[in-house]
C-alpha cells in the first residue's frame, strides 16, 4: 500500500524554499527515476512540492511560494501526488520487463547501458550491435505484455551482497554496481532480477499495458528503446489510431487498407511527376523551330530597318 499522507515536522529551512522534514513520503530523484511531487499543508495553506533530492542522508524538498515566516519546528501534513507516483512505478517496472524481454528476444548479450523513468515515458539503453526493426520491437513488446498479463508478483527484498550474487549472478548489476553490503533486490520471476532502488509495482498486472514507441542507435553498440506504460500507453495508442483514422478519411478508405492506398498514390504521384517532366521537355523541343523562325524574322526586319536608316543618312 502507498502512504498518501503523513504528518511531519520541519527540521531545517534552507534557501529558495527548500525544506527538510523529520520524515517524508516523497521519493527523491535517483536511480534514473524522477522524483515525487505533491503538497504540504502548513498553517492553512496548501503549498506545492515541485522537486525532491537526496543529499547524503537528508531529503530536501523544494516548495513553491514558501512563506518567508516558515520556521523550524512547524508541524505540517505531507500529501503525495498519487497519480504521478503510480505513473513512475509503472514506467520503472515496465523498463525492467522490457529489458528482460529484449534479452529473451535478442539474446543474452543484451545489457542495460542506461535508463530513465518519468511519469510520461520510460527509456532503456541496451547493448546491441545493430538497430532494431519495428517487427522485432513488436516481438519484444508482445513478450513484455505477456508478462504483464500473467500478473506476476514482484518480489522486493533486502539481501546480503554475497548471497545475492551467489543466487542471481552479476546480472543483478544491470543498472550499475550498487554500493553497500546489503542490496535491495527487485525480482520479476522468469524475466528480470536487478539490484535497484526506486518505486515499483507490486504485481506486473498493475502496469496495465506497455507500448514500445521506438528504438534508435545512439552510438556504436548501444540502442535506445523508448516506451510508455499504463494510462500513458493507452493515450499514445488512442492518439496514434486517431491519426491513422484521420489519414484514412483523407483517402476515403478504411484504416486497414491505408498503407496499400498510400503506396499506390505515391507511385502514381511519382509517375505523374515523371510525365510532367517528359511533356515539358517535348514542349520545349517543339518550340525550338518556332523560336528560330521568329528570331530569323526579327533579324530580317532589323536588317531592313538598318538599311532604311543608312539610306536616309546618305540622302542628307
Amino acid at each position: 500500500n502507498i502512504k498518501k499522507v503523513c504528518e511531519a515536522y520541519i527540521i531545517e529551512v534552507l534557501d529558495s524554499g527548500h525544506l527538510v522534514f523529520d520524515k517524508t513520503i516523497f521519493y527523491p530523484l535517483g536511480g534514473g527515476q524522477a522524483e515525487d511531487h505533491g503538497y504540504i499543508h502548513v498553517k492553512g495553506s496548501k503549498l506545492e512540492v515541485i522537486d525532491v533530492k537526496k543529499f547524503g542522508k537528508a531529503i530536501v524538498h523544494k516548495v513553491k511560494n514558501l512563506p518567508a515566516n516558515t520556521v523550524k519546528g512547524t508541524k505540517v501534513k505531507l500529501e503525495l501526488d498519487l497519480e504521478r507516483r503510480l505513473a513512475l512505478m509503472r514506467h520503472h517496472t515496465a523498463v525492467h520487463i522490457v529489458g528482460g524481454a529484449a534479452r529473451e528476444v535478442l539474446g543474452t548479450h543484451v545489457w542495460q547501458a542506461g535508463a530513465d523513468k518519468t511519469p510520461d515515458r520510460g527509456r532503456l539503453d541496451i547493448t546491441h550491435w545493430e538497430g532494431i526493426s519495428r517487427e522485432t520491437l513488436d516481438e519484444i513488446e508482445y513478450v513484455a505484455n505477456s508478462v504483464v498479463m500473467d500478473n506476476i508478483r514482484i518480489k522486493k527484498h533486502l539481501m546480503d551482497r554475497t548471497d545475492a550474487e551467489n543466487k542471481f549472478g552479476f546480472t543483478i548489476y544491470q543498472g550499475g554496481v550498487v554500493p553497500g553490503k546489503e542490496l535491495r533486490i527487485v525480482e520479476i520471476p522468469g524475466i528480470d532480477v536487478e539490484a535497484c532502488g526506486g518505486t515499483h509495482a507490486n504485481m506486473t498486472g498493475d502496469i496495465g499495458y506497455i507500448r514500445i514507441t521506438g528504438a534508435e542507435r545512439i552510438q556504436d553498440g548501444i540502442v535506445r528503446i523508448t516506451l510508455t506504460a499504463g494510462k500513458q500507453a493507452i493515450e499514445k495508442s488512442q492518439h496514434d489510431y486517431s491519426l491513422l483514422s484521420e489519414s484514412a478519411d483523407e483517402f476515403s478508405v478504411i484504416p486497414e487498407i491505408l498503407p496499400s492506398t498510400a503506396r499506390r498514390f505515391f507511385k502514381e504521384w511519382k509517375e505523374q511527376g515523371k510525365r510532367i517532366v517528359r511533356l515539358s521537355k517535348e514542349l520545349a523541343e517543339a518550340r525550338v523551330p518556332v523560336l528560330i523562325n521568329e528570331a530569323e524574322h526579327i533579324k530580317s526586319k532589323s536588317g531592313t530597318l538598318m538599311r532604311l536608316i543608312v539610306t536616309s543618312l546618305d540622302a542628307k
